[in-house]
């Protein structure tokens, strides 16, 4: 929900390959998972505070990439 997330994580790969690192580049691909469960979780807290509101938020932006999802 956040677009925070995406550019976040393509900095870390990004900076995995420039690095040529074996330790950086894995560490930005763990994100992934932790990305989507953070997602998922914040998604429940917010339908849970603000209900139907944010579900019709919710079916005009995607989860993680705006519009798809």
């Amino acid at each position: 929900i956040s677009p925070f997330f995406i550019p976040m994580l393509i900095v870390d790969i990004a900076a995995g390959v420039a690095l040529m690192s074996y330790i950086v580049l894995p560490l930005a691909l763990i994100q992934v998972p932790i990305i989507i469960m953070r997602t998922v979780f914040e998604d429940k807290m917010l339908l849970k505070h603000f209900g139907e509101q944010f579900a019709q938020y919710k079916k005009k932006t995607g989860m993680l990439i705006p519009f798809i999802g």
